[in-house]
């Protein structure tokens, strides 16, 4: 994630068809290699029900337990799509149309409820373009700089970054997550930031119309307002956000210096 850079493209669910598809980083939300905040550590395997009647039972145990080692680590305010469990008890197939998602904090979701995987095995080849239900088996506070710790590996997190694509949403650790925090509704965080793509998008293509060949020299000085966290027009948007939206729609302990 530190070595992202705007103008980078990264891979994401198509909102439309909801197959994988490429998404463009316009900007970081917060960017800060050196800072630290607690993080919710949420692991989860692949949905029973999407393993495949002819596999053997040896080779779904195998996949089961490599499943069971994924994690993905988010701030407890970054937000995180899972299924609907209103409809997912009623559902027979494994579509993941994003009707059927919501998006809520990381410090909320629990045990047993299901998230969104990229899958990039051979194991389920008709998936191979989609995402498809995961099944959370653990989720953990992490209050501590080492998250994991064996005699053969020590594993530091530090460093926070938040960038923010064109779809409003990113695969990270193979996981479908938001690009945005702190306020709980997607759809209203994705309209707020609206005028930053527009910006940015017209920006790029005058550079390109002109042929002025400073696209590197933009970038360069956007990511130089980028490498100090939250860039301070995030803050003031927010901050005046939280003056007229209910607390309700906030984190609760959200706090923009």
């Amino acid at each position: 994630m530190k070595d992202l850079k705007i103008g980078d493209y990264i891979i994401t669910q198509n909102p439309i068809n909801g197959h994988i598809t490429n998404t463009l980083v316009f900007g970081f939300l917060d960017y800060d290699q050196h800072a630290w905040s607690p993080l919710i550590e949420i692991k989860y395997q692949i949905h029973s029900n999407l393993i495949q009647q002819q596999h053997q039972q040896r080779e779904h145990q195998q996949e089961e337990e490599e499943q069971q080692q994924n994690s993905i680590y988010l701030t407890e305010d970054h937000l995180i799509f899972i299924y609907d469990n209103t409809t997912m008890v009623n559902s027979n197939n494994n579509n993941t149309e994003m009707m059927n998602k919501k998006a809520v904090f990381a410090s909320t979701v629990k045990k047993g409820q299901i998230i969104f995987v990229y899958n990039h095995h051979h194991h389920y080849p008709h998936h191979l373009n989609e995402l498809i239900q995961a099944e959370i088996i653990s989720v953990q506070l992490r209050n501590s700089l080492l998250i994991n710790h064996t005699q053969y590996e020590n594993r530091y997190k530090i460093g926070l970054y938040a960038p923010i694509t064109d779809t409003g949403t990113m695969i990270v650790d193979n996981v479908l997550v938001s690009c945005f925090a702190y306020i709980s509704n997607h759809q209203l965080a994705s309209y707020i930031i609206s005028p930053w793509k527009l910006i940015y998008n017209l920006l790029f293509y005058m550079n390109r119309f002109i042929k002025l060949f400073q696209y590197n020299e933009y970038n360069d000085e956007i990511d130089s307002i980028n490498s100090n966290g939250i860039p301070w027009f995030i803050q003031w948007i927010y901050k005046f956000m939280y003056q007229i939206l209910p607390d309700s729609q906030f984190y609760k302990s959200t706090f923009l210096i």
